[in-house]
């Protein structure tokens, strides 16, 4: 156990590893099974355990690959014939997550922009969908930046504040992250899944 242990706090302390969170975050935007935020949690972790990787270069990598792969999400979307993917066809998930993402953006562009970053295949959704129906750039982009500054922040915060619990046990620290990380985001996804219900039942109301 304490072998492993120092092997996760070395890898930690690796320049290297700041690329692979910006790597995993750019591409989990157009290919949600990778698990960018469970990295960057788990990374979070390890900070409040040992102080490296550092905290802010965490965010700044997270934040960094995370806007690069929404845009080229964005592009995806304006560019190539996605709907045509079996995924995307009626009665798949991705179906209905493309539907709700065209009627988010349709009625609500801000606030369907800046949460759908916290649910992975409603963000990869939207970003496809924004492309799509080409909406413009101008707005998506200052809406992306802030958006994945939160969901880098976020993420890496739930991880620091886990592992402080268990200062001593680095693995402890990042599986009760992990554990921490997978509560909240199944509680964020349904409030802001509530919150969407609530902003599309005020706009049948006053169409």
């Amino acid at each position: 156990m304490h072998v492993v242990e120092e092997i996760v706090v070395h890898a930690g302390e690796a320049w290297w590893v700041h690329l692979v969170v910006a790597a995993f975050s750019c591409v989990d935007a157009f290919f949600p099974t990778v698990p960018s935020e469970s990295l960057l949690v788990a990374l979070g972790s390890l900070w409040a355990t040992s102080k490296r990787p550092s905290l802010l270069f965490l965010v700044l990598s997270g934040w960094g690959g995370a806007a690069i792969g929404d845009h080229v999400t964005y592009h995806i979307g304006r560019l190539l014939p996605w709907r045509k993917l079996r995924f995307f066809h009626e009665g798949h998930r991705g179906h209905r997550a493309v539907a709700a993402a065209e009627r988010g953006l349709e009625k609500h562009a801000f606030t369907y922009l800046m949460t759908a970053r916290f649910i992975p295949l409603g963000r990869t959704a939207v970003n496809l969908v924004a492309g799509g129906v080409k909406y413009p750039l101008s707005l998506f982009t200052p809406k992306i930046i802030l958006a994945t500054f939160l969901w880098a922040v976020y993420s890496c915060l739930v991880g620091a504040l886990a592992g402080q619990w268990f200062e001593t046990h680095p693995l402890l620290g990042i599986l009760a992250a992990l554990v921490l990380a997978f509560a909240v985001s199944l509680l964020v996804e349904r409030l802001v899944r509530r919150f969407h219900a609530f902003k599309a039942g005020q706009a049948s109301k006053s169409a």
